[in-house]
């Protein structure tokens, strides 16, 4: 939808609303007065006036609402690709979570704020890629704006991929289906770890320390010494996770 709203309207708005406080994080001049965009620029530059963890806490609740919607998995047989899980919407209310909570407004900025590391952001957007050209086609194929990748364009779709179809074989579908759920599960994954690092700064979680190296930060292990992940301390690692029950999963960099 639109609205107009004077500047002080926009600014109350936006500190109740977080679908209008995330939107001005997608601002743009396309017409109008210069020097009323330049009034409005004070209001996206102090993070849309919403305190980290409050913004955290809203669209963390806003995406497990929009799973619940789509079936919660990134392998429904149908799944949308803009909101379904691991979908393009996770990879941007990452990117928007990032930027409030932690002021990292770009992806070199999420690297030196230590939230997503060099090799995730190439395996990240190589996946969003892929879900960005399944988008595109199917729209072409669809005719409309189709974000669900519906049985009926499937065959269609992976021949586009580059699977050829063998007559009574469906091998050309399921090897364009697997690659499509190899993307989004990527999405998830490094979407989850990056949130994991955004949860430690704006959070008070609890930190139990253990051995020489070892913490547990909310539940999840995490290593505190930067040793490699030699022989012995994989052992150690397991040794951990199997005895301890306050251990509910590992943290975000041993999960990578």
């Amino acid at each position: 939808g639109h609205s107009a709203r004077s500047l002080p309207q926009l600014r109350e708005d936006a500190r109740v609303d977080v679908v209008l406080a995330t939107s001005l994080l997608e601002a743009r001049l396309i017409c109008g007065e210069q020097a009323r965009w330049k009034e409005m620029a004070p209001l996206l530059a102090q993070s849309i006036g919403w305190p980290a963890r409050d913004y955290l806490d809203a669209k963390l609740a806003e995406a497990r609402e929009r799973h619940q919607r789509f079936s919660d998995t990134t392998f429904n047989l149908e799944p949308q690709i803009k909101d379904g899980r691991g979908g393009l919407r996770d990879f941007q209310s990452t990117l928007w979570i990032a930027q409030v909570c932690c002021g990292a407004a770009s992806y070199a900025a999420m690297e030196r704020k230590g939230l997503l590391h060099r090799d995730e952001r190439q395996r990240w957007l190589q996946a969003v890629d892929r879900l960005r050209a399944v988008r595109y086609a199917l729209h072409l194929l669809a005719e409309r704006a189709e974000d669900r990748l519906l049985f009926e364009f499937q065959p269609r779709l992976a021949s586009l991929f580059g699977h050829v179809a063998v007559a009574g074989s469906n091998a050309a579908i399921e090897g364009f289906m697997h690659e499509y759920f190899r993307a989004t599960a990527r999405i998830d994954l490094i979407g989850e770890r990056i949130i994991e690092r955004v949860r430690e700064r704006v959070l008070d979680l609890p930190v139990r320390r253990l051995r020489e190296g070892w913490r547990i930060v909310d539940g999840r292990l995490e290593s505190s010494a930067r040793r490699e992940l030699d022989g012995e301390r994989l052992h150690e690692l397991m040794d951990l996770v199997i005895r301890r029950e306050d251990i509910s999963a590992l943290g975000p960099e041993l999960a990578r």
